[in-house]
């Protein structure tokens, strides 16, 4: 399950689930409220395109796989493969473990995508 939320025509949300359920619960680093934009909608070749006025977003209708481009067709952000779910047990609930990966520049960073378990800010 996928979904977005737009923010903007530049803002985009995304939730992904393995299965036909999400959790959604409060965020205390979202707290704006999504917005109704005009966006288009083309399927060709496997891939979905949803186009806003300020960005290409292309979801790989096999796997999943998401990429992010501007009007100009630069890359801003790009998954290298589709995420993994795994499936275990918090306490007596079940959840997901999940691993997803991005294509970098040689010299791009992210921060601030959850908990560091290699005690490296940067990976």
């Amino acid at each position: 399950l996928l979904q977005l939320y737009f923010y903007g025509p530049d803002v985009v949300r995304v939730l992904k689930s393995p299965d036909s359920t999400l959790n959604i619960q409060e965020s205390l680093s979202v707290i704006a409220k999504p917005s109704l934009i005009d966006f288009t909608v083309v399927e060709k070749d496997g891939l979905l395109e949803l186009l806003t006025s300020s960005l290409k977003i292309n979801i790989d209708l096999e796997n999943g796989k998401m990429s992010f481009k501007n009007l100009d067709n630069n890359l801003l952000l790009q998954e290298k493969e589709a995420a993994i779910f795994t499936s275990i047990k918090d306490i007596k609930e079940d959840a997901f473990k999940v691993k997803q990966t991005f294509k970098l520049e040689k010299d791009e960073v992210i921060y601030g995508l959850g908990q560091q378990q290699s005690n490296q800010l940067n990976q």
